[in-house]
């Protein structure tokens, strides 16, 4: 993959320092009752989905795990369909795999250190890229086996994964203050809103202050509309009880006039709506 690497670092093949295999490729019967079958679309965001994986029964349950048992430190890795989202196990596994690549605990990788290996544009992107199939894209097991792997020390890829730790946890820092910054903005406009439609947005101006010009408006608006209506440009809306505004009267600036949206406008429904 490269002709330089740091020092201590060595290029090898998954195989020659990894066990790699993969879950059954039998279709066992699926039943109502029993243990989850994952495949690779049980595999998302680091974790694995059980809610939407079929049940085996117990038979074929120790049938597959005899030559694919996952165990805690494994990883699996999607083989069919998205290619990839690769899943550290953490806890005691109680279901069996189905075409996922499973990569076995070895004592000279890092667990941790594999799975963001594998989850790295820098692989996924040549693997996505030397894929077989039209409709649905796979890689098979020898494949995989025979993948180039960039070995570090085993110390120093503890000390990669810390600092990739601590720079996602940073990353993540930075999403929620993202998230509060944009709840305040959202806040702002309301605010914004509010005032404006309380009157208090704008600077004073003496000719909005003015009363008189809300109501002569208000009059020209309704002889402009009263004169549509004599002549049949548009028709006279149905009467609509008067909205109670008692309790908000205290928010209306004394130069605004309350009025019905019928009032300055002609209010009507496109045909089939």
């Amino acid at each position: 993959m490269t002709n330089k690497l740091p020092q201590g670092w060595v290029e090898c093949e998954f195989e020659s320092v990894i066990d790699v295999r993969d879950g059954t490729h039998d279709s066992p019967k699926y039943q109502e009752i029993g243990y989850p079958l994952v495949t690779s679309k049980c595999l998302k965001n680091g974790s694995i989905d059980l809610s939407i994986a079929s049940l085996i029964s117990e038979n074929d349950y120790h049938k597959i795990n005899e030559r694919s048992k996952v165990s805690i430190g494994d990883i699996l890795f999607a083989m069919i369909g998205t290619i990839g989202n690769p899943v550290l196990i953490q806890d005691e596994p109680l279901f069996a795999i189905k075409n996922v690549a499973l990569f076995k605990k070895s004592n000279v990788v890092f667990p941790e250190f594999l799975k963001h290996y594998l989850e790295s544009n820098n692989v996924l992107n040549v693997m996505q890229s030397q894929s077989k199939g039209s409709t649905q894209k796979f890689v098979g097991l020898g494949y995989l086996r025979k993948f180039n792997f960039l070995l570090p020390p085993l110390n120093e890829q503890k000390r990669i994964v810390e600092k990739i730790e601590e720079e996602f946890g940073k990353i993540d820092e930075g999403i929620e203050k993202l998230k509060l910054a944009q709840e305040q903005i959202k806040q702002y406009r309301q605010s914004v809103l509010k005032s404006a439609f309380e009157g208090k947005l704008v600077a004073n101006n003496k000719n909005y202050r003015d009363n008189n010009f809300t109501k002569q408006l208000l009059k020209k608006i309704t002889e402009e509309k009263e004169f549509l209506i004599k002549n049949k440009v548009i028709q006279k809306a149905k009467d609509i009880n008067e909205f109670n505004i008692e309790h908000i009267k205290d928010l209306i600036r004394t130069e605004w006039q309350w009025v019905k949206l019928n009032d300055i406008a002609f209010v009507t429904k496109l045909a089939g709506f």
